[in-house]
C-alpha cells in the first residue's frame, strides 16, 4: 500500500487523474466527431441544430411536448412540414424555438400545440441539458440556458459538457432503427393500442391522482398543515391538472405574434381522453383564452380538439394518442388549417 504522504503516493494520483482526464476527452471527440453526426431526426439535439440551421422559406414548423410529437403527422399535413415536438417542451422551451425561427425570412404559419402545462415556468424540469450541448458554439444556446440559470461554467468544458448525456445520445442513434415505433420528418407514432385492462390502469391512476390532490387541498382548507412532502406533491399534483394560467408568459407569446403579423400562429390542443381533462377545474379559463387569441389577435388562430370526439382504441395511454388517433385527428385539423389559410372568417372554422 502506497502512502499518499510520499512522493512516489502524489505521482500516483496526478497520474491517475491525467488519465481520467484523457479518457473523458477521447469520448468526449469521440461523441463530437463521431457519434454527434449520425443523430437522426427524432433526436430532440438534432431538432434544435436543424432548426438553427434550416433555411426553407417553406418549411412549417410543428412545436410541442411529447402530445405534438405523437399527435402531429408530418405526411398528413404537408410535405414541407417538420415536427419539432420534444418531451416536457412547454413555452421555457418554445419560446427559444419561436425566436429561432422568426429570426428567419419567412412568412408561413407555424404550429403550436397548447396543454394545461403550457405557460409553466420551470426551466429546470423542461429545459434538458443533453438536448442542448451538441450545440455548444451558438451563442444564442448559450445565452439561453444561461437565461434560465441552466448553463454552469464547467459544462462547456470538453470531457464534462456532455456527462450524464452519452447513454440518451446512443439511445437516439438505435431507436429508429430498433423500435417499433414510426417516424415521420420529427413524429414518433406508436401503432397499436395497449388493450382495454392497461388503459383502464392508466386511467384509473389519472383519478386517483385527482382524488388525492382533492384530499389534500380538503386538508389544507381544515386548518391541518401539510408536511413539507405534502406541499411538494400538492404543487406537483395542480400543475398535472387545472390551466396554469401564467399572465407573464401569455403576454410574452401574444407580443412575439403581434410583433411578427406576417405569420399565422396555429395554437391547436390536441384530443386528450376524458379521464386527462377531468381534474381541470378552470377549463373555462382555456376557452376564454382561445376566445381571446381568435377575436383580437388577427394571427393566433386557436383549435380546440381536446375533446375530440376518439374512441379508446385511439390512445396509447390517457395523455397520448396512437398512430390511428394521429391520423383521425390530422384529417381533420388539416381541413381546418387549409379552410383558415384561405383567408376565411368564419367562426365555424374554428372548433
Amino acid at each position: 500500500m502506497i502512502p499518499f504522504g510520499t512522493t512516489q503516493g502524489l505521482k500516483l494520483v496526478i497520474s491517475t487523474l491525467v488519465i481520467a482526464a484523457l479518457v473523458a476527452l477521447g469520448i468526449d471527440q469521440v461523441f463530437q466527431h463521431f457519434v454527434l453526426p449520425l443523430r437522426t431526426d427524432i433526436s430532440n439535439s438534432y431538432k434544435i441544430e436543424r432548426l438553427l440551421g434550416e433555411t426553407d422559406p417553406e418549411e412549417i414548423p410543428v412545436f410541442g411536448s411529447s402530445k405534438g410529437r405523437s399527435s402531429f403527422i408530418p405526411d398528413s399535413l404537408g410535405d414541407k412540414v417538420f415536427n419539432y415536438s420534444m418531451e416536457k417542451a412547454n413555452f421555457d422551451v418554445i419560446f427559444f424555438l419561436l425566436e429561432t425561427e422568426l429570426a428567419k425570412d419567412k412568412d408561413g404559419p407555424i404550429i403550436i400545440e397548447f396543454n394545461t402545462r403550457s405557460f409553466v415556468h420551470r426551466p429546470a424540469h423542461t429545459i434538458d441539458l443533453s438536448t442542448f450541448m451538441p450545440i455548444k458554439d451558438n451563442q444564442a444556446v448559450i445565452d439561453y440556458l444561461d437565461e434560465n440559470d441552466r448553463l454552469d461554467d464547467f459544462q462547456l468544458i470538453p470531457g464534462v459538457r456532455y456527462y450524464g448525456s452519452y447513454i440518451r445520445y446512443l439511445r437516439s442513434l438505435t431507436r429508429k432503427v430498433t423500435s417499433e415505433k414510426i417516424t415521420n420528418r420529427g413524429g414518433i407514432f406508436i401503432d397499436y393500442y395497449p388493450g382495454d385492462r392497461l388503459l383502464k390502469r392508466f386511467t384509473d391512476s389519472r383519478y386517483k391522482m385527482i382524488e388525492k390532490r382533492e384530499e389534500l387541498e380538503d386538508k389544507m382548507a381544515s386548518g391541518i398543515p401539510l408536511t413539507y412532502m405534502e406541499v411538494q406533491v400538492l404543487e406537483q399534483l395542480q400543475i398535472n391538472s387545472d390551466f396554469a394560467v401564467n399572465k407573464e408568459r401569455i403576454a410574452k407569446f401574444e407580443a412575439m405574434a403581434k410583433e411578427h403579423s406576417n405569420r399565422d400562429f396555429i395554437m391547436v390542443f390536441t384530443p386528450h381522453h376524458p379521464s386527462e381533462l377531468a381534474g381541470v377545474r378552470n377549463f373555462n379559463k382555456v376557452d376564454s383564452l382561445f376566445t381571446q387569441w381568435n377575436t383580437a389577435i388577427p394571427n393566433i388562430h386557436a383549435f380546440d380538439y381536446s375533446r375530440f370526439e376518439l374512441p379508446d382504441s385511439c390512445f396509447k395511454n390517457s395523455s397520448h394518442i396512437n398512430l390511428e388517433g394521429a391520423r383521425r385527428f390530422c384529417a381533420a385539423l388539416n381541413d381546418d388549417i387549409e379552410y383558415l389559410l384561405n383567408e376565411s372568417d368564419s367562426p365555424e372554422a374554428y372548433r
